[in-house]
């Protein structure tokens, strides 16, 4: 049980301090994800697909045993809770400027996830027009135009290849 605010502030910079860490560590692993879509390198995102993973649920498991830390001595669940508890225990403000920052790291770790998301989906819709193509199917489903530029339903397919 914690004694008082200094144990509290204590053990609040010791999460916090995990927390931008992994933080730090999910920006970088997103950075490295994005390079390696742009590379068509598998086996890597293979690798930082399971690290990013890993760095989620650490993510995760800190901020459960943040809620239990503010259970702990009766301050409400969620960011209001962690303002009270950080205007009792630290009034320099110094775990204040870590939180802000790490908020700051997990919005840009957002902000590359969705980009990297988009990048695969653009290559997955790519990748099925081109097996609409490859199979002969219709125009309109794989997305082909005709000369005047609208796709058509009366386009005569073949299949290019067979094995």
């Amino acid at each position: 049980m914690l004694q008082g605010p200094g144990q509290f502030r204590d053990e609040l910079k010791r999460l916090l301090r995990t927390q931008s860490e992994c933080a730090q560590q999910l920006l970088g692993t997103l950075e490295s994800e994005g390079d390696a879509l742009s590379a068509g390198d598998a086996e890597k995102l293979d690798t930082l697909t399971q690290q990013k993973a890993t760095l989620l649920q650490n993510l995760e498991k800190l901020g459960r045993e943040q809620q239990q830390l503010l259970s702990e001595l009766s301050f409400e669940d969620g960011d209001s809770g962690l303002d009270t508890a950080l205007a009792w225990c630290d009034p320099a403000s110094e775990l204040k400027n870590t939180r802000r920052t790490i908020g700051k790291n997990l919005e840009r770790c957002r902000e590359l996830n969705e980009r990297n998301g988009l990048t695969v989906q653009y290559r997955m819709g790519y990748v099925r027009r081109a097996l609409n193509v490859l199979n002969g199917d219709s125009a309109s489903s794989s997305g082909i135009y005709g000369r005047d530029g609208q796709t058509s339903t009366n386009v005569q397919s073949r299949l290019l290849a067979s094995g």
